[in-house]
């Protein structure tokens, strides 16, 4: 078996890159430039380079594709949000050989937007840090008074 690991400049793709090679799976690296961080690991086997897929998803979607059909039954594990959002939404059209390990498109939207997910994790009883969304608030804006009473150190995040 093989594995094509996407965004191999990131150190994610670098670890998942050591521990496939660990367990004598050979890895092929793919990344926007060529040589990237992980396709100079020892545990890969060979690598390549594909358009942007924030400038230019389609022809990034394509260049996997063709890669992909190069390769007979391998696993692809995209590794940041936007070639995993890629890969999923037009996951149908790979060949039935290729293994994307992970759930559909809808789902992936689903929990990748925190305030939903908080709600939705609290609609379910699953603890939550203490949580305020703005979207409670007239104007998306919290007043100030919400956090009295809030412990320090807090930490505000964007939902997506």
């Amino acid at each position: 078996m093989k594995a094509i690991v996407l965004d191999g400049n990131q150190r994610s793709a670098l670890a998942v890159t050591r521990s496939l090679g660990m367990k004598g799976i050979k890895v092929i690296v793919g990344a926007e430039v060529s040589p990237s961080l992980s396709s100079c690991s020892r545990y890969c086997e060979s690598s390549f380079s594909y358009p942007s897929p924030n400038k230019d998803p389609d022809k990034f979607f394509n260049k996997i594709v063709q890669y992909t059909e190069k390769e007979n039954g391998v696993v692809l594990f995209p590794m940041t949000d936007v070639t995993l959002s890629e890969i999923l939404r037009r996951k149908e059209e790979f060949d039935k050989t290729v293994v994307i390990p992970f759930e559909s498109y809808e789902k992936y939207i689903k929990i990748s937007d925190k305030s939903k997910l908080f709600m939705l994790a609290q609609s379910l009883n699953i603890p939550i840090p203490k949580t305020y969304a703005s979207s409670e608030y007239h104007g998306n804006i919290i007043p100030v008074s919400a956090f009295s009473g809030v412990e320090y150190p807090v930490v505000i995040k964007s939902c997506f």
